[in-house]
């Protein structure tokens, strides 16, 4: 079709054609012909209009205008809330760069006044308050500092050029507990609040990967999560003592994920998080790890890879305010101590999350949904919520957002892969739109029914999105999560094939015009399917994708991923690694990636750039200087939301399916 809508662009462009035997004469045109020409103009001008009426109801700058709420963390007294601002790209959270607003604020629950905590222009995370109230630490520049709620005078507590983070506080107020690269190794260590030199103590020295400690409410010892630097989906929960001595483990080395645990405020239990029933619920353990017993929410996941999902005790020790997953959307709840019961405190869609406890027993979450961004909300005991805060823009309302259901469909071995199917509102009978098929980031990572604009933003500009959950994905149980087991590049692309089949089989799609788009894990099979099968996609969008998985880029991680080392099964390696196949690329590519990406270094795409040169593919590439493994400034996030819209409409919009019939 491409060929002969060409060959039709040339004629009626004005191009003589020459007629054989009589040299110098303008041929007449074949009927036949002036009328196929005449059929495509009016059938062209036809599609254009059917597409010009899918307009967004707001605009990309309003988008990346929004400032949203990001970390939140509840004073112990409860009349207090800090939080920190966040970026978001694609719907995912960033760490934020908007200037002298990438602050702390603090939130009176009792009046709702709110008041800037730090100042300056570098980003402001991970807030968490001091024993007393009076005092917060937070993490900047990858230190940490502490400010003071009244004054808001400001220490720096450490300053030695190595990753700083996962703050807590010792209960005397003098000290913190805290995750440190120091060294060349991931550890806890203790430092005092008046800066690291006095008092600097390393707390545990292993090869283990340690993060979110927690200080005892009797000050002697530290609970930590661990995880050994060949285990991918298993991790653990280990106690060590403050003063100094060898970690004990408390949860058993089984395999599974144990995490994110929680003192109860009279220190004689411990909640936390663990799949090991197939899936992700909240447990109780007493302090030496025994007595486990499991709060059943149901075959639903009580965690996210982009959300800190945990359990919040209540001030009396009584219940625990925690969020479950429910086919990517997030429903608070309230369990009980005394029998176990599970009670639903808040539900209907978007994502419900837990943040603590007032005195007399109301909860603080934080709610979101498609059309509007985090805040925080205040729920007395059998009351009506209160919002506290406002970072919803008038621009952004229901009726903007595109129509979204749930669906799922087979893989190629049978599995059942699950997603959200976007469409634009008022989709018209008989229209065939083009579609793009989204790959989420991380292999475990999954879309949800949140705060994403731009998604929205493209739907309502004319496409079908098909969000899609490839094996491996988080909120479908620990079994569909190890699905992903050695299947990288493998089974996880096959799912990738499946949702290419099923979108295109939509009656308002145009199986003709489906591109993807794919941001870090996501990019990397978007380039898999665009260069190992290279007429499933039209056009495709590479995010911050790996692009080959053999040395010198391999990591530790490859053979549980892949099934194999490379030594064992090189022919593997290049069969799943996209630059072995750049030249049976035949889509344009669109390449976005930040020169200060950590997680999938920019050497990826350098290299990629070159071989498209070599092989004189269509791409077209942006470099983002400073930005991370993810865009964070306002300013490079429209300028790459700007370029893949003109991309989508340059390659999917503009190139219409010919009339059936006409162009055979």
């Amino acid at each position: 079709m491409r060929a002969v809508a060409a060959f039709l662009g040339l004629m009626l462009g004005g191009c003589a054609v020459r007629a054989q035997g009589a040299p110098g004469a303008r041929a007449a045109t074949p009927p036949e012909i002036v009328k196929l020409a005449q059929e495509f103009r009016t059938w062209r001008r036809g599609e254009l209009a059917d597409q010009d009426h899918h307009q967004p109801r707001f605009t990309l700058e309003q988008i990346v205008r929004v400032r949203t709420l990001g970390n939140f963390v509840i004073a112990p007294d409860g009349a207090q809330v800090s939080f920190s601002l966040a970026g978001h790209y694609f719907g995912f959270p960033t760490v934020p760069r908007f200037g002298d607003e990438n602050n702390l604020r603090v939130l009176s629950v009792a009046t709702g006044e709110i008041r800037r905590l730090t100042s300056g222009p570098f980003a402001k995370i991970g807030p968490v308050f001091s024993p007393n109230g009076r005092r917060v630490a937070f993490e900047s520049e990858d230190d940490l500092w502490v400010v003071d709620v009244a004054d808001g005078i400001t220490t720096r507590i450490t300053s030695d050029g190595a990753r700083n983070r996962d703050v807590t506080w010792a209960p005397d107020g003098r000290h913190v507990a805290f995750v440190s690269s120091r060294g060349g190794r991931t550890d806890l260590w203790i430092a005092s609040v008046d800066g690291e030199r006095p008092g600097l103590r390393q707390v545990t020295d292993s090869a283990d990967l340690e993060d979110d400690p927690q200080w005892s409410t009797d000050g002697e010892s530290l609970l930590f999560v661990a995880r050994r630097p060949d285990e991918y989906y298993s991790k653990g929960i280990f106690s060590a003592p403050a003063r100094g001595g060898p970690p004990v483990r408390l949860t058993p080395p089984d395999a599974f994920d144990h995490f994110a645990p929680r003192w109860s405020p009279d220190g004689r239990q411990i909640a936390f998080l663990s799949d090991r029933t197939g899936y992700v619920h909240v447990w109780t353990m007493r302090p030496d790890g025994s007595g486990a017993h499991e709060f059943d929410t149901g075959p639903h996941d009580t965690a996210s890879p982009h959300w800190t999902v945990q359990p919040v005790w209540s001030r009396d020790g009584r219940r625990l305010l925690t969020s479950v997953n429910r086919e990517g959307s997030f429903d608070l709840v309230a369990l009980s101590m005394a029998d176990g019961s599970v009670e639903t405190v808040a539900s209907g869609g978007g994502q419900h999350h837990e943040v603590g406890w007032t005195p007399d027993g109301s909860m603080i979450y934080s709610y979101e949904n498609a059309w509007s961004p985090p805040d925080l909300y205040l729920k007395p005991a059998g009351g009506e919520p209160r919002r506290l805060t406002s970072s919803s823009h008038v621009a952004f309302r229901r009726e903007h957002c595109a129509d979204v259901r749930r669906v799922r469909f087979p893989s190629v071995d049978g599995l059942e892969i699950a997603g959200f199917l976007v469409t634009p509102a008022g989709l018209r009978p008989g229209e065939r739109l083009p579609a793009i098929v989204n790959l989420h980031p991380n292999g475990y990572g999954q879309f949800y029914d949140h705060w994403n604009p731009f998604l929205h933003y493209l739907a309502q500009s004319g496409y079908v999105m098909l969000l899609v959950d490839q094996r491996g994905s988080s909120g479908y149980g620990r079994a569909f999560r190890e699905a992903q087991r050695g299947a990288w590049g493998t089974k996880t692309f096959d799912d990738v094939k499946a949702a290419a089949g099923f979108i295109r089989a939509q009656p308002f799609v145009d199986p003709q015009r489906v591109g993807v788009l794919g941001l870090s894990f996501g990019g990397y099979q978007a380039l898999l399917a665009l260069t190992k099968t290279p007429g499933l996609f039209t056009a495709g969008v590479d995010l911050a994708g790996p692009t080959d998985k053999r040395s010198p880029f391999a990591d530790h991680y490859n053979a549980y991923q892949i099934g194999a080392t490379e030594a064992e099964d090189p022919a593997l390696y290049d069969r799943i690694s996209p630059m072995t196949s750049i030249g049976d690329l035949r889509a344009p590519l669109l390449v976005l990636h930040g020169d200060a990406d950590r997680n999938v270094v920019i050497e990826f795409t350098y290299r990629l750039i070159d071989e498209l040169e070599r092989q004189h593919k269509v791409y077209e590439a942006k470099i983002y200087p400073g930005e991370a493994h993810g865009v964070a400034d306002p300013v490079h996030q429209l300028d790459a939301y700007r370029r893949i819209v003109a991309f989508f409409d340059r390659y999917l919009k503009a190139l219409a399916a010919a009339p059936t019939g006409s162009l055979r």
